[in-house]
């Protein structure tokens, strides 16, 4: 599979956040290729700097590979924002552009996503079909385009499983074009579209719109099969690639709302839900960083176009319970906290501070296929070519907040700087006490004497 990237130059967006990263060191490692160009807004030695600090956190050697050149350039401007003499480089030599870059930011409204998802990516696209020798563009976009399928109560009862194609929004017979959509949304900041479905977030609805007119300009272009829609769930730590856990806190969801949740100072975490059940019914789709990166890697090496979905599956969910009980398990607070679950449309000022960015904490009955893979990892495997990468492998065991520990930590360190009380709480409770150290080693056990905030002492109350 490898061999399909030999000698051949590789383009990133994105390149220093979360998955880039894991992109760059999975083909530098594992191909041939000829060279990796990172574009980012960043000079060389920022980009150095942060792969060698977020790759050191998890004991791994720094990116610094002579087949690797940081490009300084800005996806919002045409041509990427690229120096002349880089364009025209690239556009010469180019095969494979990876479009990485994104905001990620689920409380920003449409306006601002406007030009850091959709206008941003039509840039990437544009340079793109201005390459000579193009074999294909992937765009990163989100599994979770299709959410305001269910978004409704009724839909919340049955998880009902997403395919993997463009579910359209217009009612008409056809429906107009995603690029009179996409003046309208420039125009007016919103389009019909997006006011007529209940879209969890912008964000969301953002890429359900970039998708389709990535989908236009290359059919347009007569060059349809050169572009591949990779749909990512929710994003969580390596299985296996790098390093098992390894991620970026603030880019891991699950990661993220542990570690906001760990350092919660008061004992009641609110969150609404419109299910019966919400411990039990509540599922979310959390995918490793490696499956992702293996699946843009595969799908690229055997020519896949259209639509493809990298997540964990339905056999791979994760119940909001089971979330609860980890979070429990790695707690330190010597104070009880209970969760309570409210009515959907209860004010957000009266939510947990998670609650807030992640909306569908209480609400998701999402599954998604995703038989391309599984197509594909059938022919791979008879072919004799090893696939294990491609799927989750081990659901209990990487669900297990103590086998991220490292990666939380760093998301305490996070959320802290918010505020000196919970910088206070962070060093009384977790860095004083060495507690991602102790997590990595002993799991959730029974920590020692020396450990403060005993989990055995305390139990999380759920109730609807």
């Amino acid at each position: 599979m490898w061999e399909a990237f030999s000698k051949k130059v590789i383009v990133i967006t994105g390149g220093s956040g979360f998955l880039g990263t894991v992109l760059a060191h999975r083909i530098v490692s594992s191909t041939n290729a000829a060279r990796v160009y990172v574009i980012s807004r960043s000079d060389t030695q920022h980009v150095h700097r942060k792969w060698e600090e977020r790759l050191a956190l998890f004991g791994l050697e720094a990116l610094a590979h002579d087949k690797i050149t940081i490009i300084q350039g800005n996806t919002q401007l045409p041509n990427m924002g690229m120096a002349e003499e880089d364009v025209i480089h690239l556009q010469r030599t180019a095969n494979f552009i990876i479009h990485a870059a994104s905001s990620i930011n689920l409380k920003k409204p449409l306006p601002a996503l406007t030009d850091p998802v959709i206008r941003a990516s039509l840039h990437v696209a544009d340079f793109a079909l201005g390459c000579a020798n193009l074999i294909q563009l992937a765009f990163v976009s989100t599994a979770y385009v299709n959410a305001f399928l269910y978004w409704t109560p009724a839909a919340h009862k049955e998880p009902s499983s997403i395919e993997e194609r463009i579910y359209p929004l217009s009612e008409g017979d056809p429906a107009r074009p995603a690029i009179t959509e996409w003046h309208e949304v420039e125009q007016h900041g919103s389009s019909w579209e997006y006011k007529a479905h209940a879209f969890p977030a912008a964000y969301t609805y953002a890429k359900h719109l970039t998708e389709r007119l990535l989908l236009e300009r290359f059919r347009l272009a007569d060059v349809a099969h050169k572009l591949l829609i990779m749909r990512p769930s929710s994003i969580g730590p390596a299985q296996g690639y790098p390093c098992p856990g390894f991620s970026f806190a603030e880019s891991a969801p699950v990661v993220a709302a542990a570690a906001a949740l760990l350092l919660a100072p008061f004992q009641t975490v609110t969150i609404p839900s419109s299910l019966d059940h919400p411990d039990e019914e509540s599922l979310c789709d959390e995918v490793p960083v490696d499956v992702v990166a293996e699946r843009i890697l595969a799908h690229l090496a055997c020519g896949t176009a259209g639509i493809v979905h990298a997540v964990a599956g339905e056999a791979g969910q994760m119940c909001l319970g089971r979330f609860w009980a980890e979070v429990h398990a790695c707690d330190r607070m010597p104070w009880q906290k209970r969760v309570r679950y409210v009515p959907e449309g209860t004010p957000e000022d009266a939510l947990h501070p998670i609650a807030r960015v992640y909306n569908g904490l209480g609400m998701a009955r999402l599954a998604f296929a995703d038989e391309r893979t599984v197509q594909l990892e059938r022919r791979l495997r008879e072919a004799g070519l090893s696939t294990s990468s491609l799927f989750l492998q081990n659901r209990d065991q990487y669900h297990q907040l103590a086998g991220r520990a490292v990666a939380v930590e760093a998301g305490m360190r996070l959320v802290a700087h918010h505020s000196r009380l919970l910088t206070l709480m962070y060093w009384v409770f977790y860095a004083r006490a060495g507690w991602s150290h102790f997590m990595t080693i002993h799991g959730s056990e029974e920590p020692s004497a020396g450990m403060i905030g005993d989990p055995s002492e305390k139990r999380y109350c759920f109730y609807v």
